[in-house]
Parts: structure tokens; sequence; C-alpha cells
């Protein structure tokens, strides 16, 4: 199973790779990077929650 998973996500990260290499920053391209931005800052919100020592650790 996490096999699995990390073959999905090098997928992924080669797929963006290749379409990095493609698009060259194009505004499409950023607006896609700050989705992902925006998702991983939930993220790290939803574990700061979890772990708020983490979380200051982070902030310092």
């Amino acid at each position: 199973m996490a096999s699995w998973s990390y073959a999905k996500r090098r997928k992924e990260e080669l797929k963006t790779r290749i379409r990095y290499h493609r698009l060259k920053l194009t505004p499409c391209f950023e607006k896609q990077l700050e989705k992902r931005k925006h998702h991983l800052e939930e993220k790290s919100a939803a574990w700061s929650l979890v772990c708020p020592a983490v979380f200051l650790i982070q902030i310092c």
C-alpha cells in the first residue's frame, strides 16, 4: 500500500516537472502552484492543530 502511494506521488512529481518544462511558468501554471501551496498550508495548519509543539517549532 505504501509503495503504491509512493509510486503515485512519484508519477505526479514527474508529471509536474514535465508540465513545468513545457509551460515555463505561464500564468496558468503559477495559479496551479498557488493552489498547491494553499493546499500544503491547509495541511500544515491541520497538522499544527494535532501537534502544537511542532507548530511552535516551525514558527521559531
